[in-house]
């Protein structure tokens, strides 16, 4: 019960963190570009690519902190394994691919299909929170299996 606790305030917490770093994000975007020194299409692709990382980052806090910190704190080694690649080599790289060479989409829809992995990663990872199976007492095992 304490896990399960933990993990719900890491998640709310992790939510806080992607969206204060989202503002900070959005914030600035302006002088970052100016900064640069780019010519005005080079600008306004930049401003289009960094809100939408301003949008993915919030979602990628969130997943990070599911995947990274809870499951494979809770000894879910091999669902985590699966949401990496899968969600990689099934949705991001196939989508990516076709989205550049196949359907010749704008430089912006090719970015957000190479960060699609993120959202398909914390729906997956969020259904498997629900579940009770994602808790693993290892050390227990580990302590019988020495003496």
């Amino acid at each position: 019960e304490c896990a399960k606790e933990t993990a719900k305030i890491l998640v709310i917490v992790s939510v806080l963190i992607g969206l204060i770093s989202s503002v900070l994000t959005l914030a600035v975007k302006h002088p970052i570009v100016k900064w640069g020194k780019l010519s005005l299409g080079a600008q306004n692709l930049s401003m289009q690519l960094i809100n939408v990382n301003a949008v993915v980052i919030i979602f990628q806090a969130v997943s990070n902190t599911c995947i990274s910190g809870v499951l494979r704190g809770g000894a879910d080694t091999k669902a985590v394994l699966l949401l990496d690649a899968l969600s990689l080599w099934c949705c991001a790289i196939p989508l990516a691919w076709l989205s550049n060479y196949v359907w010749h989409l704008s430089p912006v829809v090719v970015y957000i299909f190479t960060r699609i992995d993120v959202f398909v990663k914390l729906i997956f990872a969020m259904n498997r929170l629900k579940e009770d199976k994602w808790m693993n007492n290892i050390t227990e095992n580990q302590m019988l299996g020495s003496i």
